[in-house]
């Protein structure tokens, strides 16, 4: 049975906020862009490489995100703070951006999981009656 877990809208709330809030002007969309190649640099896996200079592409572009180049963003950040521990020194100049970008991140990923969750509930509650 395949589960429909709505994530689109959150998609859309995230691409939202990283542009009207984080990308508001030159500064912060180099320093998301330095963010986002560090990341690139850093990344072993090169299907998450892929995924994440398509969105560095969008990015300079001022093109929404899709799901897997979000996702692929958030796992490249798990990976650096698991395997490298984060660091300062990550291509930003503005910290602040890059609490942003990470806390953007972090608000999707739990929005996805609490979806994915209830969507899993609901369905087995409707199996047992």
């Amino acid at each position: 049975m395949l589960l429909d877990f709505g994530v689109y809208g959150f998609v859309d709330r995230f691409n939202k906020y990283l542009f009207d809030c984080i990308l508001k002007n030159q500064r912060d969309k180099k320093d998301v862009s330095n963010y986002i190649e560090y990341l690139i640099d850093r990344s072993t896996n090169l299907g998450v490489k892929k995924f994440l200079q398509k969105a560095s592409n969008k990015l300079i572009k001022t093109e929404k995100l899709k799901f897997n180049e979000i996702i692929s963003i958030i796992y490249a950040i798990r990976n650096i703070f698991i395997h490298e521990t984060d660091t300062a020194k990550s291509g930003v100049e503005m910290y602040k951006t890059k609490m942003e970008v990470l806390s953007n991140c972090y608000d999707f990923i739990i929005f996805i999981c609490l979806n994915i969750g209830s969507c899993i509930i609901t369905k087995k509650i409707q199996q047992i009656q």
